[in-house]
């Protein structure tokens, strides 16, 4: 089959296997994944933010502190998917 595939895409160039198809689609499923984990935990950052800047929670150190721990976790969470949807765009 790969002298096939190799034949067909010096004839057509433009050529992909049924593997390179597959692996494409599976490429693009994951991207969309990544891009609504992004999604999420931006929100899930942003509404922590919110929280945290509001003054009515500003003497409630253990909410504060919660917020904070979310915070640092959604953060590394963000930085690791970010990475992931580099690496599959870098894929292409």
């Amino acid at each position: 089959e790969a002298d096939a595939d190799d034949a067909a895409e010096e004839k057509g160039g433009n050529y992909r296997s049924k593997k390179q198809r597959a692996e494409d689609a599976r490429r693009r499923v994951e991207l969309t994944g990544c891009e609504k984990e992004i999604a999420r935990l931006e929100a899930a950052i942003a509404e922590a933010n919110g929280r945290l800047a509001d003054p009515a929670n500003a003497s409630d150190y253990e909410l504060l502190t919660e917020l904070s721990e979310q915070l640092k976790a959604d953060g590394t969470a963000l930085e690791q998917v970010m990475e992931q949807w580099l690496e599959l765009t870098s894929e292409e």
